[in-house]
């Protein structure tokens, strides 16, 4: 992505300038790596900001850089950081924002649905790499969902998000973000689009709510049960990760598996989004 693709009208400070004037440094211990990018600024705040005034809740802004280009398109952002020198320089270059909140806690453990229960609202930020199932697994299994949520990532999660049945990438996080979400690459990024550059590539998902479920957020926890249980030893087959499956079946598994027609000696990743549900209709967890 270029540069300046996109970065007109998008407010942008390169986070060099931003770290100097504090006489601050990345923190290599926290896997802090600041996005330089001024068009991938811009494409992630117009991706989240359909018209002024729409929450946007900011996942571990750092230095502000997407946070002060979501304000200049007219957000209301809350955004929560656990880094106390970061919350220092939020403070200080966004203290005169009337449409800025800031939240020093921990993303992991915020409490997200509560947020959202208070009005509609987008989800965005740069997730640490360590956490990023963890916060992925928070925005999409929040109720009331996120309108969408636009997140950057590793490539590689990226990939296994939208990964489909019968690929290698397919894990149990794919099946569960598809299960509730449409899932776009909106964006790739190389690593020299950061400071100081990561190993790795990046990507920016937008994931998009289905309109309409026919499963309740609680059915939904419990075919996310089944899903974990038949991923648990990737190598082995649906029949031996579901052995021991909680409830055992009224019916029998065996019988689960002949009534929805999925081999038992299948593995988890052959399976589609649907065939999962078909399972836990047939093992009566649904």
């Amino acid at each position: 992505m270029n540069g300046g693709e996109n970065s007109a009208h998008v407010r942008f400070e390169d986070p060099r300038r931003v770290l100097a004037r504090h006489g601050l440094y990345p923190k290599k211990s926290w896997g802090q790596n600041f996005l330089v990018n001024a068009g991938a600024v811009a494409t992630i705040a117009r991706a989240c900001v359909d018209r002024p005034g729409r929450r946007v809740l900011e996942i571990g802004p750092g230095l502000g850089t997407l946070t002060a280009a979501l304000l200049s398109q007219g957000a209301k952002v809350t955004a929560v950081e656990r880094d106390r020198q970061m919350c220092e320089v939020l403070a200080a270059e966004l203290a005169d924002e009337p449409d800025f909140t800031l939240v020093e806690a921990d993303a992991a453990r915020f409490d997200l649905s509560s947020w959202l229960e208070a009005g509609p609202g987008v989800v965005a930020g740069n997730l640490p790499y360590h956490i990023t199932g963890k916060l992925v697994r928070r925005a999409v299994e929040a109720s009331p969902p996120p309108l969408r949520s636009v997140l950057m990532m590793q490539v590689e999660v990226a990939q296994r998000l939208r990964a489909q049945h019968k690929t290698r990438e397919r894990a149990a996080l794919s099946v569960m973000t598809q299960l509730r979400c449409d899932v776009r690459i909106i964006a790739r990024l190389a690593p020299g689009s950061f400071h100081p550059p990561p190993k790795v590539s990046s990507a920016v998902v937008e994931l998009l709510p289905h309109e309409r479920s026919r499963l309740s957020c609680e059915e939904l926890a419990r075919v996310d049960t089944l899903v974990k249980a038949a991923f648990a030893q990737r190598r082995k087959t649906l029949r031996n990760n579901l052995t021991h499956i909680e409830p055992a079946p009224p019916l029998g598994l065996e019988t689960a598996f002949e009534k929805c027609g999925i081999s038992g000696g299948a593995r988890a990743e052959t399976l589609s989004s649907e065939d999962f549900v078909a399972l836990a209709q047939a093992l009566d967890l649904i």
